[in-house]
């Protein structure tokens, strides 16, 4: 029997297929989540199980996505790991002791906008090797240079030292002052008497503490207690602990700071325990060419814990170090 003229089409049958592909999308999105959730807690656990080595792997992530490479080259005393990007005249970024390159993530990627950043890890920390035995100053000031000839074997260089890398900038920039363009120490140098006292090889969570707490502003936030427990347990095979088993004598610089050719600006944390505003006032104060910048409120490593206070000082200093006046 034939269909009338007026009946309606049959609808299409895909409303099982629609249905379908929402399954699927929402199976899509769900397994994502669940991935998100169990990447989340997995970073959470291994913070919490090893919280330095955790975060330095994450901020080494972090500057591999500002566009620097990663590479290793031969050294007086093994493998030595740097981090380049960017492109102009070389900047040199050398973090503290018992750092590693990941101390320069939060500024770096800026100042490869409109410079080559070469980053060195120092000899014996985070993975430059000797890996284990003494360390000298003498050993750091020598994988820096082995570094430089091969990066940037011409000049000049702009050298950037926080806390004993201020001391391996300026001892690198009295043997090379042909090469140097500029030194800028970021609470760093050395001199054989200051006024600050500070444990810097705690063995306790109480001990980390007094530390932290000394090495960083009123404002910072307080450390969680397994992440003091990491710093104490690290802190016998540290590499300061290895410095601090030969002299360091040879390398001061109590009678060497006039010889500085660079102009010089010291960028500092005022609230630093360790190397306290009136010691940046002494060493200003003896160099010949020398620019003393406050930043209120930051610790001994600005880099970390006020990087947005650092990197405008940081990029002025870099842009105009001869910029220059007296302490």
């Amino acid at each position: 029997m034939g269909r009338t003229p007026d009946a309606p089409e049959p609808a299409p049958a895909v409303s099982g297929v629609s249905g379908s592909r929402r399954m699927k999308v929402v199976r899509i999105l769900l397994a994502a989540l669940a991935a998100g959730v169990l990447l989340f807690l997995a970073v959470m656990f291994a913070i919490w199980r090893r919280p330095i080595t955790t975060l330095d792997a994450l901020a080494r992530a972090g500057l591999r996505l500002s566009g620097f490479r990663q590479s290793e080259i031969a050294g007086p005393r093994g493998r030595l790991s740097l981090y380049t990007g960017g492109a102009g005249t070389p900047v040199v970024l050398l973090h503290g002791v018992n750092d590693t390159v990941s101390q320069w993530a939060s500024v770096a990627g800026e100042i490869s906008a409109g410079h080559r950043v070469i980053l060195p890890e120092l000899a014996g920390h985070g993975r430059s090797e000797p890996r284990e035995g003494t360390l000298t100053v003498g050993d750091l000031l020598a994988g820096v240079d082995a570094v430089l000839l091969r990066e940037a074997p011409d000049g000049p260089i702009t050298l950037v030292g926080a806390s004993i890398g201020g001391w391996v900038a300026l001892l690198w920039a009295l043997e090379h002052p042909e090469r140097t363009r500029a030194v800028i120490l970021v609470n760093g140098v050395a001199l054989s008497q200051f006024s600050g006292v500070v444990n810097m090889l705690p063995t306790t969570r109480e001990e980390a503490r007094r530390m932290l707490d000394a090495l960083t502003g009123p404002a910072a936030p307080k450390a969680a207690g397994f992440f003091l427990d990491d710093v104490a347990r690290r802190s016998a095979d540290s590499p300061l602990a290895r410095l601090m088993r030969t002299s360091y004598a040879p390398w001061l610089l109590d009678d060497r700071l006039a010889q500085v050719r660079a102009p010089v600006v010291l960028i500092w944390g005022d609230e630093d325990e360790l190397l306290p505003y009136s010691y940046a006032r002494e060493v200003a104060r003896r160099l010949p060419q020398a620019r003393l910048v406050d930043l209120p409120g930051c610790g001994h490593v600005p880099a970390r814990e006020c990087p947005g206070l650092l990197l405008p000082a940081l990029k002025q200093a870099i842009d105009a170090p001869s910029d220059v006046s007296g302490p």
